[in-house]
């Protein structure tokens, strides 16, 4: 026979797992702590995001700084660019599953 886990006990170990990876990627890109504790807090509730979105939440840095934040998010797998060809201030970024936000 197979023990069963509740889906209270398997959320709560995902959440737990999805706040941990959050922490990992803050403790990689450390000298964008602060950039990417706004960006999970901005946008980890959505799906995607443009990069307008991103200038409108940052209007502090530069579009050479956003776009060394959005590439280094990239590298880390916390957003993908669904739009490369694009220039970049008209491209659309996505956030996988595992790094959004939203209740379960």
């Amino acid at each position: 026979m197979f023990p069963v886990l509740s889906k209270d006990v398997v959320l709560q170990a995902y959440n737990e797992l999805k706040q941990q990876l959050w922490q990992i990627v803050a403790q990689e890109a450390s000298q964008w702590r602060a950039e990417v504790e706004a960006f999970r807090h901005i946008f980890g509730g959505l799906g995607s995001f443009s990069f307008e979105q991103v200038q409108e939440a940052f209007p502090a840095k530069s579009d050479e700084d956003l776009r060394g934040f959005l590439a280094v998010l990239r590298h880390l797998g916390i957003v993908w660019c669904e739009n490369p060809e694009y220039p970049p201030h008209k491209r659309y970024y996505r956030i996988p599953i595992l790094f959004q936000e939203k209740e379960n």
